[in-house]
């Protein structure tokens, strides 16, 4: 099997990620799966593979590999410094690179994770339907200096462009859209009206399990309660009244109470805020949130056209 990319420099954090991980809550293991789902299938969709092929994410930039074999490569995300052999290159397209060449990826102003996907697809082991990468559970691969990155498959493809008005909008502050838990009951109307009316800071101890927000405490309901399965974007709030996110690496199962949830779509927003960062919270109905979904789902399927 031939070796594409020796990795020079990982970054602060880069590893293999697929859509997820699906159907084995049962055995404890969580989906993980990449931090932003129409980025994801994009990269692919720009290198001529199918939208699930594993790719490669990538945290806080710090990004350097040298091309061992012609391939084909894109990268999405927020708007960074993207060079080959120290030419600068846009984002959201794909890039024929040679044997030889460097790509290095530097520290984004804005936004925190992109997705690199190479023609072909990234070869890795899969565990239990998926290849994603989710440490705590000793799943996937996370890259390492000189790591030799592999291609699951021969492809080649013609050089494309995503439309401009298909790429997202990373400068956006808007609030968090989240839908209200059956458990929101337990928790005082000026606890939820304080929840919604105030800005929240990102911590340091916020990852792909889960971001931890500071601000207004909130009152956390007493009593005994059975753990219950977690939902991707289910916001807890534990004993200190620090609400948490629960995202793509969560825990199965928790018996923290829940405020609500973020919708799927703001927790691919979520994961691009870094420490210091300010987020306010939306909430809105089960209807929405689903039309908001179809409107993505709408968005993406242009997008896919727009590429064959």
């Amino acid at each position: 099997m031939t070796s594409i990319l020796k990795v020079i420099n990982p970054g602060l954090y880069s590893c293999v990620q697929d859509l997820g991980r699906f159907g084995q809550n049962h055995l404890g293991l969580t989906t993980g799966g990449c931090h932003d789902a129409y980025a994801f299938k994009i990269a692919n969709a720009l290198v001529g593979n199918p939208i699930n092929s594993p790719a490669l994410e990538l945290t806080l930039g710090g990004f350097r590999a040298e091309v061992l074999a012609p391939i084909t490569i894109a990268l999405t995300g927020p708007n960074v410094g993207f060079t080959i052999n120290n030419k600068s290159h846009a984002l959201w397209q794909s890039i024929q690179v040679a044997r030889g060449d460097v790509i290095e990826i530097a520290t984004p102003h804005i936004g925190l994770r992109h997705t690199l996907a190479i023609s072909g697809g990234v070869k890795a082991q899969s565990h239990f339907t998926s290849v994603s990468t989710v440490m705590r559970e000793g799943l996937g691969c996370k890259i390492e200096a000189n790591t030799l990155i592999k291609q699951q498959a021969p492809r080649f493809t013609k050089q494309k462009r995503l439309p401009a008005n298909l790429i997202p909008n990373y400068c956006q502050n808007a609030p968090l859209n989240m839908v209200l838990a059956l458990q929101h009951h337990e928790f005082s109307a000026a606890d939820l009206n304080r929840f919604l009316s105030s800005s929240y800071t990102v911590t340091g101890q916020s990852d792909r399990m889960g971001y931890r927000i500071q601000g207004a405490a909130l009152e956390s309901p007493t009593g005994a309660r059975f753990s219950e399965g977690i939902n991707l974007g289910a916001i807890q709030v534990p004993a200190d009244g620090q609400p948490i996110v629960l995202l793509n690496d969560r825990q199965t199962i928790g018996g923290y109470p829940k405020l609500g949830s973020v919708t799927v779509l703001d927790c691919a927003n979520l994961l691009q805020k870094r420490a210091g960062d300010e987020v306010a919270f939306n909430a809105i109905s089960i209807e929405k949130a689903q039309n908001l979904n179809h409107l993505a789902q709408v968005k993406l399927q242009r997008a896919l056209d727009a590429l064959n």
